[in-house]
């Protein structure tokens, strides 16, 4: 097991990954970076490529498809293509809302 096989498998994989060990207590109210971290250390994996880094890299993919849809949407209001803008403006909601997650995350693990 390596921290990449890790950090791609779902919270619920992680916890019955993590429930495994008897010395392991409260598992199942535990979010995934903390059980990230908690397994790795039971599995000795010492990655470089850490959380922080891996949340920043999402931030940045996020905020690429930001306007990557924003460019989209401005072309489907100049074409008065109602229907599609919506849709995109609706999924600028979604990404936005994702990044404001994301940006708390990475904010929650630089400060520990």
């Amino acid at each position: 097991m390596d921290a990449k096989t890790l950090s791609k498998m779902t919270v619920t994989k992680l916890r019955v990954e993590a429930a495994k060990f008897d010395d392991l207590k409260g598992v199942h109210g535990m979010e995934k970076p903390e059980l990230l971290k908690v397994l790795m250390e039971k599995y000795g994996i010492h990655e470089e490529h850490h959380e922080g880094q891996m949340l920043l890299d999402r931030k940045h993919a996020i905020k690429a498809k930001i306007k990557k849809l924003k460019a989209e949407k401005e072309k489907a209001v100049s074409a008065k293509d109602t229907p599609k803008a919506a849709l995109l403006q609706k999924q600028l909601r979604r990404q936005r809302r994702l990044l404001r997650k994301t940006v708390k995350l990475v904010n929650a693990v630089n400060v520990t």
